[in-house]
């Protein structure tokens, strides 16, 4: 049995089909460098033989994004940089990048970890999703009646509606199990 011939550019294990290419690079180019197995950017070459031209800033290798010059020292860089001595990050809050104490925390009492939406940490942010699905159950339940939930241990204040609406014992079980308290 042979083995399937793997995509010609660099760092990619999916299996070639078209020409020495897989089905993400069958439309690509390879950059124009003798030995450069990289798809090309632009040019006929890649990003590091210059298919993206550096910064005119001296000393700077960054890759340019307007007027010959990187975001870093482009024209309306309106971005502030980190105070802490050394740092070149961006700031945040309190003139700082994340990492030096310019992310905000978590709203939750208590709770050290960082916001990352809302105002609140991933784990909160759950935790708020899931009592928010909660809330919109009960008041539906409480308007129309929606669930018959049968011999439910739940704590919930809808514990046993009856409704016209007959479920199985596997749909059953399986409303017990997200209604249950986390």
């Amino acid at each position: 049995m042979q083995a399937t011939p793997l995509c010609m550019f660099q760092g990619c294990q999916n299996a070639a089909t078209y020409y020495a290419k897989c089905d993400v690079h069958k439309h690509r180019t390879k950059c124009t460098t003798p030995s450069c197995e990289n798809q090309t950017y632009a040019r006929n070459r890649c990003v590091k033989h210059g298919g993206k031209p550096k910064c005119l800033y001296n000393g700077c290798d960054a890759n340019v994004r307007s007027q010959g010059l990187c975001c870093r020292h482009g024209p309306g860089n309106v971005k502030s940089i980190c105070q802490v001595d050394g740092c070149v990050k961006v700031a945040h809050a309190r003139h700082r990048c994340v990492r030096h104490g310019g992310g905000l925390q978590c709203k939750v009492e208590g709770c050290n970890a960082h916001a990352r939406s809302r105002g609140v940490c991933g784990r909160h942010r759950l935790d708020n999703h899931q009592s928010a699905i909660l809330d919109k159950v009960e008041s539906l339940s409480d308007l129309v009646g929606l669930v018959d939930i049968g011999d439910c241990d739940s704590d919930l204040p809808f514990g046993n509606i009856i409704s016209d609406i007959e479920l199985a014992d596997k749909d059953k079980e399986i409303l017990d199990r997200v209604l249950a308290p986390i």
